[in-house]
């Protein structure tokens, strides 16, 4: 990438409190203001969900006046795309839209909504060689930091968090991917054991490489992220966002992609799985 500065970032998706939580860190953290721009954000108005359409008008009202609410078409030429889209749905479409300009594309989480979606969206990556990766911002906590220096020492791992749910987005793809994140951030070595639900909690068990593990999803109150390493204890501090943004600028600047296809690709099949037990068990129970 020919490097200049500032480098221009296009934001596409303005439905989420990703997008005003992210044009904030690059306008006014001195971190990142004067080695970054947001050249516009694209309203791209492709979501089919409530919970995102209900969200768009206050989404962009919140966007300072610099920040120019574009159409691709017009956007000026950019260094990198941010799809922070909400509806995984749309991802795709954004993508293909997104080709021709030849420039690497961060997809926020969840990519999409199933294996099949995220099959078919691999081979239009391969086939068109574009440079594409997502995650989910806990991956880049400082959280994540502490307990994986620490993992190979520890035999039990506990990680919780929050748990919510939105209609027309499949169960643990909103908020459960996150504490999925943290796990394979450990490890890609995961199996899925036993997945246990009542009306407080929602509990994950397994294996990750030599170890056991078990995620605590929290349904009541707005708990923090944590992860216990045996008898030692981790929460998360920060901002939410400001690992992610950390590492979504600095693979702008060296060209890089921070999390391969295929980390992505086994967090996907393991949230197909967990939505397949999650039904099973809700309907026997009823």
């Amino acid at each position: 990438m020919q490097h200049q500065n500032p480098y221009k970032i296009g934001i596409v998706g303005a439905d989420t409190s990703h997008v005003s939580a992210f044009v904030e860190y690059i306008k006014n953290d001195a971190r990142f203001q004067r080695r970054f721009e947001i050249a516009g954000v694209v309203d791209d108005g492709l979501s089919r969900v409530d919970f995102y359409r209900n969200r768009r008008a206050s989404i962009l009202a919140s966007l300072p006046d610099s920040v120019p609410i574009l159409t691709l078409e017009s956007m000026p030429d950019v260094d990198a795309w941010w799809i922070l889209a909400g509806d995984a749905d749309s991802h795709l479409d954004i993508l293909k839209a997104l080709t021709q300009t030849h420039k690497p594309i961060f997809i926020d989480k969840p990519i999409v909504y199933n294996m099949t979606s995220f099959t078919e969206m691999k081979q239009y990556i391969r086939k068109h060689d574009l440079r594409v990766y997502s995650s989910s911002a806990l991956r880049f906590t400082q959280l994540v930091t502490n307990a994986y220096a620490r993992f190979e020492t520890t035999t039990h791992i506990v990680i919780e968090g929050p748990l919510t749910f939105v209609d027309g987005i499949p169960s643990y793809h909103w908020y459960g991917i996150h504490c999925l994140e943290m796990l394979y951030a450990l490890s890609a070595e995961v199996t899925i054991k036993k997945l246990e639900i009542n009306d407080t909690y929602e509990y994950l068990s397994g294996t990750i490489s030599d170890k056991t593990f078990e995620i605590r999803w929290i349904k009541v109150g707005d708990p923090p992220f944590k992860i216990f390493m045996d008898d030692a204890a981790f929460e998360l501090q920060e901002s939410l966002y400001e690992g992610l943004i950390h590492v979504l600028c600095e693979a702008i600047e060296s060209d890089s992609l921070p999390v391969p296809l295929e980390s992505t690709q086994r967090i996907m099949k393991t949230l197909d799985k967990l939505n397949l037990m999650r039904t099973k068990i809700l309907n026997k129970d009823n």
